[in-house]
């Protein structure tokens, strides 16, 4: 086929891109890329400036792969997520693909008992990755079933296990002989996203190994200085895709939970942002009337930094 769009009868049809032989097994290339950087800060926190090394990294989603087979969760069992963005929300991201497991994340606000109830019935998670706020709601739910779905807080909770007390219960032979699960086919399940639910309740969207990692390989890599950041937690698709690009693009993510528009502008311009990952974003800044078609940011000199990647 051309490498260029053809128009035939009445129809543009376009290039056929292939994609790597191995392109849906993004476990094994996310592995491979956190293990060949060590040194390479994959993201910083926004308020504490707190630098993360693509080592540091690898060590703990390692771990929490271990963890979740120690707990019974084979290829294909649902993980659930539940959380504003942290320094671990990577984490369980790359443990599900490393295992073949499906990740799931929740709504991170607008939770009731109906939404959890209908989340839990729905995929049944063998185990749910939860923030403080999160997790005790999703407690006091789960306490009122029989169910034994366990539940990990990013941070303290009572009666809860925390993220970084149980990847400290795996030991470092463990994680040196680690491999991960390979993935047999692209039509395997690697995630599920819920849509806005806006005329009943959400509804599952799916997306299989070969899909997800197809879309990704549409993003080139980048040499020289790759700095990004979103404003969406992984419940959506820009911030759960935006996770799995920082590393397999090698970029630096500000790991952040903006809540304004001025407060992104100075985040964008204090780290040297290179990609930003909304357009909502820009809207937002014409709304606030931060920025004009005709004048340009009042942040300057913000947009000539800023490479806009609209989505």
């Amino acid at each position: 086929m051309s490498s260029t769009p053809v128009y035939k009868n009445g129809i543009w049809i376009g290039p056929k891109v292939a994609p790597e032989p191995d392109y849906f097994r993004l476990g094994e290339k996310l592995y491979r890329e956190l293990e060949g950087s060590p040194e390479f800060i994959g993201q910083i926190d926004a308020i504490t400036e707190k630098e993360d090394t693509f080592s540091s990294m690898l060590d703990r989603s390692v771990r929490c792969a271990i963890w979740l087979k120690k707990q019974g969760v084979q290829p294909g069992d649902v993980i659930g997520y539940c959380s504003k963005n942290n320094l671990d929300s990577f984490a369980p991201v790359c443990a599900s693909f490393y295992i073949a497991a499906i990740f799931n994340p929740w709504w991170d606000s607008s939770l009731d008992g109906d939404i959890i109830r209908y989340f839990i019935e729905y995929t049944k998670p063998k185990v749910i990755f939860a923030d403080e706020v999160s997790a005790e709601m999703i407690l006091n739910f789960i306490n009122y079933t029989d169910s034994n779905i366990k539940i990990v807080v990013f941070g303290e909770y009572r009666g809860l296990e925390s993220f970084r007390d149980v990847i400290a219960t795996i030991n470092s032979e463990d994680v040196s002989n680690f491999q991960c699960t390979r993935v047999q086919s692209p039509h395997t399940s690697a995630i599920i996203m819920y849509t806005s639910g806006t005329t009943s309740k959400p509804k599952g969207v799916l997306y299989s190994n070969g899909s997800f990692g197809y879309m990704m390989s549409h993003f080139g890599y980048y040499e020289g200085k790759n700095v990004g950041i979103w404003f969406s937690t992984l419940c959506w698709i820009s911030g759960l895709g935006g996770v799995i690009r920082s590393i397999t693009q090698k970029m630096t993510f500000i790991n952040n939970n903006c809540k304004t528009e001025e407060e992104a502008c100075r985040m964008i311009e204090k780290f040297g942002v290179t990609e930003e990952a909304s357009r909502r974003f820009i809207e937002q800044l014409i709304n606030n009337q931060l920025f004009d078609r005709e004048h340009g940011c009042q942040w300057a000199p913000l947009l000539p930094i800023v490479f806009i990647k609209l989505m």
